[in-house]
């Protein structure tokens, strides 16, 4: 699941390719054609579509009340440079079982757009937060193509090691909203963004399972896997 990661202050999202060894290319490259010539994967639709469930595994010292979407983008691109979109048919409950579909093929990036993005929790220690955004988007790249071809996967909001309380600077013991334009709003912003994954659902059932989690993540942003040297 989520590695640690000690947000920064300042609110950026990074593009670059991840340097991450995945696996989901091979387990359905025989089902597939490859320009060899080029190194790139003939891109095309080649099956049924595949699917995409949203998931809050926040870690056990946090709880979320509330995770909900009114409408989620999902931007495909493809390593041809070929993009597909497809949105959600109505708000997605995040806490709860949920799919959208995705168009097959293969795939080198997902950008997702949450609008009117409300999440509500609490720290088990007490206390916690209401967060309101009118968007946030985020970016998960893969360092080789993988298929979506009649498969499943899961979005996991945030990753699982959320900001404490003092890293998020809000008092504890109390609840409060986080306010646009705030540091602490910016925080979690920057949470979501580079946080999130994208796992293989190998079950196709909507929930983050141990055998899920066997699996390497198929997509992440960039700069969460950077050495800064710090």
């Amino acid at each position: 699941m989520g590695t640690n990661q000690t947000p920064s202050n300042s609110f950026r999202v990074t593009i670059a390719l991840v340097t991450l060894a995945l696996s989901g290319c091979g387990e359905d490259s025989h089902n597939h054609s490859h320009d060899t010539s080029s190194g790139h994967h003939n891109q095309g639709l080649f099956g049924e579509p595949g699917s995409l469930s949203f998931v809050t595994t926040a870690d056990t010292s946090f709880v979320f009340s509330e995770a909900s979407a009114e409408n989620i983008t999902i931007t495909i691109s493809h390593c041809d440079g070929t993009e597909d979109s497809v949105a959600s048919t109505g708000p997605i409950d995040m806490t709860s079982h949920n799919n959208s579909d995705i168009p097959p093929g293969g795939v080198c990036l997902f950008v997702v757009m949450l609008q009117e993005l409300k999440l509500n929790g609490e720290w088990v220690s007490g206390g916690g937060f209401s967060f309101e955004a009118p968007s946030v988007t985020t970016e998960l790249w893969a360092s080789m193509p993988f298929y979506s071809d009649d498969a499943a996967f899961l979005f996991e909001l945030g990753g699982d090691s959320w900001p404490t309380a003092d890293e998020m600077l809000v008092q504890a013991n109390t609840n409060e909203m986080l306010l646009v334009d705030s540091e602490s709003y910016e925080i979690l912003v920057e949470t979501l963004a580079m946080n999130s994954l994208i796992y293989r659902d190998i079950d196709k059932d909507g929930v983050l399972s141990e055998a899920d989690l066997e699996k390497s993540p198929l997509g992440m942003a960039a700069t969460r896997n950077v050495d800064t040297g710090d």
